[in-house]
């Protein structure tokens, strides 16, 4: 809006117009207007531009941008992350313990394991283990029923035999590591029996013999005799009936032991225990003489010999309280 000084000069009013941040650009190619005003005249002249204007350039959009490099970022992130993920479900199942089966005999046990080399040493350590638990055995009672361990098989997942296709470094080391480990732990079934018997019969004490005092039969001698022209031993046993009543027959247990001071082979199921029974008749302060075939290779000396059972003449009958 125009309007005239007092001084004849022309004066230019203009009111300042509010515009959006980067809105409201003009169009490209419309007239431009110049005013140009003469101070000693109010004449405007309009000029018509030549040429169209040129095409105003647009401000930057800063937040798209921003945003644009925020969404990089997160999606760089979000691979980074899935890649990570990726990595550890591999990782992880490459991880993951495989089952394989411990044969020995007729038992079959499940082994878990992160690789055919940790499963070989397990199995070969629950063999030992074996090996271990029947010399044990063998040892506190003389004999067992057991039969004794004498190899294993492990098989994978599908119960192929792998024992002997099982490669690993320093493997001959390590199964002799376990070997020693295994046959030096204590027996813990001899130092049991041991306990309990000791307990019962005194410190020292190498059998039961509770109640031995009250026997009618008392044995007076116990040791082993070598057969005439063989290299067997039998057992010889002298023994008294100090009872007033007639006996008609008894039943021996001894135990005897080597020239190690272990068991002796005795011809039976349990190594350094044997026994024998005579049913000739024996009358009252009577001592008699007797021996028992037993076949032993390697007997050296007969700890201990007593009767457990005793049959009268009246019917009667005593027992060893065990």
């Amino acid at each position: 809006m125009q309007t005239a000084d007092t001084n004849g000069h022309d004066n230019l009013t203009t009111e300042k117009e509010a515009h959006a941040h980067n809105k409201g650009l003009p169009k490209a190619g419309v007239t431009s207007f110049y005013d140009s005003f003469v101070l000693n005249r109010t004449l405007v002249f309009q000029m018509n531009g030549s040429a169209e204007t040129p095409r105003l350039r647009q401000a930057p959009n800063r937040y798209k941008q921003a945003l644009k490099k925020t969404k990089a970022k997160d999606m760089t992130k979000i691979n980074t992350l899935f890649f990570i993920l990726f990595i550890g479900i591999i990782y992880t199942s490459c991880q993951m313990k495989k089952k394989y089966y411990y044969r020995e005999g007729s038992k079959e046990e499940i082994i878990e394991a992160y690789s055919d080399s940790a499963a070989y040493l397990e199995a070969f350590k629950k063999f030992q283990i074996s090996k271990k638990v029947h010399d044990d055995m063998k040892k506190a009672y003389g004999n067992t029923y057991l039969s004794a361990p004498i190899n294993f098989e492990l098989l994978n997942e599908k119960h192929e035999d792998i024992t002997y296709k099982i490669y690993f470094a320093k493997k001959d080391s390590l199964e002799n590591n376990l070997k020693q480990s295994i046959s030096g732990m204590p027996n813990n079934i001899e130092e049991s029996i041991t306990k309990i018997r000791e307990e019962k019969n005194g410190v020292g004490a190498k059998y039961d013999t509770g109640g031995l005092y009250l026997a009618p039969v008392k044995v007076l001698s116990a040791k082993f005799v070598t057969k005439e022209y063989s290299n067997y031993k039998d057992v010889s046993l002298r023994y008294k009936n100090i009872s007033e009543k007639v006996i008609t027959a008894i039943r021996f247990k001894w135990y005897g032991e080597n020239a190690f001071n272990e068991p002796a082979d005795m011809g039976g199921l349990i190594d350094g225990w044997g026994g024998g029974f005579t049913d000739d008749a024996l009358k009252p302060g009577t001592s008699e003489y007797g021996e028992w075939s037993v076949l032993s290779r390697d007997g050296k000396k007969i700890l201990i010999a007593y009767p457990y059972e005793v049959v009268f003449k009246d019917g009667s009958k005593w027992e060893l309280s065990q």
